[in-house]
């Protein structure tokens, strides 16, 4: 994999948001040593193209890169705040999604805004009560 990086480095600029999303957490995955910074990079530049679970998996592939990119760290948590209100049903439609949002961001929580931590843990907790209520119902 890691001799792939030259090659998507290349063509980053012909991929999609997903196949960044992608690439990321494939390195995520096998833990990468290297740094991939153009992807990084490339993702930073996309925030507002990405849907909120997409940003749930580049934060969560930063967390276990132990990459921190502010940019990043703190759009996608203001993203998930202003998105998930409205469209929480959308947004997290499982525990394990929920699960690796709260992982990520806890992780690297020293690169949030410090006003985003109550609001994130806030609107999780709300998401948690509606999945426990509708699996009770």
């Amino acid at each position: 994999m890691l001799s792939m990086l030259p090659y998507i480095t290349d063509n980053i600029h012909s991929m999609t948001g997903s196949d960044i999303v992608t690439f990321l957490d494939a390195f995520a995955t096998i833990r990468l040593t290297v740094e991939p910074q153009p992807l990084v990079e490339a993702a930073a530049g996309r925030i507002e193209e990405f849907t909120p679970l997409q940003l749930v998996s580049v934060c969560s592939s930063l967390a276990r890169l132990n990459v921190h990119s502010l940019t990043i760290i703190s759009r996608s948590a203001e993203r998930i705040c202003e998105m998930l209100p409205e469209h929480r049903r959308d947004v997290f439609s499982h525990g394990h999604d929920v699960a690796v949002t709260i992982y990520s961001f806890a992780k690297l929580r020293a690169m949030l805004n410090p006003s985003l931590w109550p609001t994130l843990m806030s609107l999780f907790h709300h998401t948690l009560d509606g999945m426990v209520a509708a699996h009770l119902t």
